[in-house]
């Protein structure tokens, strides 16, 4: 920016930006909204919890998530909504171990989960929500569970018994998801939630009925105990299932209302019931002073659900509910940089002297307020801070420039 100047006046100029970014940050959370300031306090700390994924699995993808630039292109700033992000990097897609792509993933999930029940509903049908849960102790290893439940699950709907339940309430499809929690007194805690794409006129209390025998059958088959109270259960619009779901998950991340698509996609943000945790915040304690085992769960966690698919969609529902084909969960997390705009293009020196330094998220909020010009002051007080920096640590001085 400042290149063509004498050296007196880029000096100056490079003083004066520097001056006006630092007082643009002063004046952030002074002016924004409380809507937005919540919104940017969960970016941080999803950014942070990223960092200590990474400081936590080592040779893991969360590792480069978010700050090397894909082949052939260049770090970069660009802006879907009103919101910035960092563009043309590579991303590691786990939606298990990384909360910065979690998050992106599972807000186009919830989407076309909601695409897909207002679908179904316009055609005249309904969709219940079921939660199949097993009894388990502190004693069992995770990997071991989750073989078993989601051999349980595949059982549960592989059967004759299966095709004339379906046929009786008139199910067309089914879209499930696997999720975990851990608490101290009984352990690892795989449990799914399932939306049952069904007639109209179909009945809940009696389709619980038969499912609630049937999952505990089919489990007992796997060395599971079922309580027949709670291993199934069916919630129907017409019950209280707002109630239901607002005890169990907190919606302060999300940014919008908890319904049937935020109960199976947002899976990690939830706020266990009682004294459980879930991935994430296992992952947040990890930085508390008192650590504990949580750095070893949350390793156990990623380990037992590498590979795995958090959502899984029925053959043929899509195309019944008019939906497009399913991509990968990595697609969708590059998917934002393809409708997003971009705005302006970060020298890679630069970019990792923000990262380093703790800046990342200090640099969006000012592209989230004053745009490209908080951008260009803010880049310029980096590349200042990162010359002078080099001038004390360094005898040959960093002659890279930010770039815009």
């Amino acid at each position: 920016m400042f290149v063509n100047l004498p050296n007196k006046a880029r000096h100056e100029a490079r003083i004066a930006a520097r001056r006006e970014a630092r007082a643009s940050l002063g004046t952030l959370t002074k002016s924004a909204p409380k809507s937005t300031e919540t919104a940017r306090c969960a970016r941080r700390k999803r950014y942070n919890l990223q960092k200590t994924a990474s400081d936590l699995l080592p040779g893991h993808r969360v590792c480069s998530c978010g700050w090397r630039p894909i082949k052939g292109g260049q770090l970069g700033i660009s802006r879907r909504g009103d919101k910035h992000f960092i563009s043309n990097a590579r991303v590691c897609g786990s939606v298990w171990a990384c909360p910065v792509c979690a998050a992106k993933i599972a807000s186009t999930r919830s989407e076309e989960l909601r695409a897909a029940v207002d679908a179904w509903t316009a055609q005249g049908g309904a969709v219940w929500l079921l939660t199949l849960t097993i009894d388990h102790t502190a004693k069992d290893e995770l990997e071991n569970l989750l073989k078993r439940f989601t051999q349980a699950m595949s059982k549960l709907w592989a059967n004759r018994w299966s095709e004339n339940w379906r046929t009786e309430h008139g199910q067309v499809g089914i879209v499930r998801n696997l999720e975990v929690t851990w608490g101290l007194s009984n352990g690892w805690h795989p449990h799914c939630h399932a939306l049952l794409f069904v007639s109209a006129d179909a009945d809940p209390f009696a389709a619980e009925q038969d499912i609630k025998h049937r999952w505990q059958h089919v489990a007992a088959r796997f060395g599971f105990s079922v309580s027949l109270q709670r291993g199934a259960r069916i919630d129907a619009p017409d019950d209280d299932l707002a109630d239901y779901l607002a005890k169990y998950a907190s919606k302060a991340d999300t940014g919008s209302s908890w319904g049937f698509a935020e109960e199976l996609t947002w899976s990690n943000i939830k706020v266990a019931r009682g004294a459980r945790f879930t991935p994430f915040t296992l992952l947040a304690a990890c930085d508390s002073s008192d650590v504990g085992a949580a750095p070893l769960l949350f390793q156990e966690y990623v380990d037992a659900f590498h590979g795995r698919r958090q959502l899984y969609w029925s053959k043929g529902l899509r195309d019944l509910l008019g939906l497009n084909k399913e991509l990968s969960d990595e697609d969708v997390a590059h998917a934002h940089d393809d409708q997003s705009v971009f705005v302006a293009a970060i020298d890679t020196p630069i970019f990792c002297y923000i990262k380093a330094r703790g800046l990342l998220c200090d640099l969006l909020d000012v592209a989230d307020e004053l745009g490209l010009d908080g951008i260009k002051a803010f880049l310029e007080w980096a590349y200042d801070c990162r010359f002078y920096e080099s001038r004390i640590t360094s005898p040959t001085p960093v002659r890279h420039g930010p770039s815009i």
